[in-house]
């Protein structure tokens, strides 16, 4: 089920990048490849309009886009010098042991069950060099209880959500709103227990007065976190 239709909000949703709340996840991104990832050649699986996609390319990394929406594929063809193709979910073109670095970011909860979850992960895993990193930015379940500088979560919907369920947000930098699904740490562990990766860390950054934000609660709790798996 697909509960976003870029196919109207894609110019609009394009227009997002990694400021605000989302600086304070993609802050710790550099550091987190610097600590994992000893490889150039990268895929941003789910890449949306390309904005995840140029700030791996502008860390220097050797990266493609994937997505499974054409709309937004076409909002990333403005961006050179990034090649740039359309998949179905949990299907790659790709050779097995492709990648140094498969990044994702504000896709798993978009996904609706866990057993789909599983079939990314694992194709993801098959792409992946041995040795090669998995690192996803999804929500936390802190997302939909606090109050964010660019994000706004305060809706009726969101108050007990359930595993599955779908949460409503208003990424208000952009006045764009967007469903997600709400999935728990305890679920995201669940998927990555089914399958073969090692679990390296799950990174829970934080906002801090050096970012340059009058943050709400970004520096008390995480809106984001990043979970690193390693292919063996």
């Amino acid at each position: 089920m697909k509960i976003n239709d870029y196919s109207i909000k894609a110019k609009e949703y394009a227009m997002a990048d990694n400021s605000g709340t989302t600086h304070v996840a993609f802050k710790a991104i550099p550091s987190l490849i610097k600590k994992y990832s000893s490889g150039i050649k990268t895929l941003d699986y789910g890449c949306g309009s390309g904005c995840s996609t140029l700030f791996l390319y502008e860390l220097g990394l050797e990266v493609e886009g994937v997505d499974i929406c054409p709309h937004m594929l076409k909002e990333a063809s403005n961006i050179n010098n990034i090649y740039f193709k359309l998949i179905q979910s949990a299907q790659l073109p790709h050779e097995n042991d492709s990648f140094d670095l498969v990044f994702s970011s504000f896709v798993l909860f978009e996904i609706s069950s866990k057993n789909e979850l599983t079939e990314i992960f694992n194709e993801i895993y098959r792409v992946l060099k041995p040795g090669g990193i998995f690192m996803s930015v999804t929500g936390t379940e802190e997302l939909y209880r606090r109050h964010w500088l660019t994000v706004d979560a305060d809706f009726p919907q969101n108050k007990n959500l359930k595993s599955g369920d779908i949460a409503k947000v208003l990424l208000s930098d952009v006045n764009v709103i967007v469903y997600d699904y709400y999935w728990t740490d305890h679920d995201y562990r669940d998927v990555i227990k089914k399958t073969q990766f090692t679990h390296m860390e799950t990174s829970l950054p934080l906002g801090t007065e050096n970012d340059g934000y009058s943050w709400l609660d970004e520096d008390k709790y995480p809106p984001y976190s990043i979970y690193v798996l390693k292919k063996n």
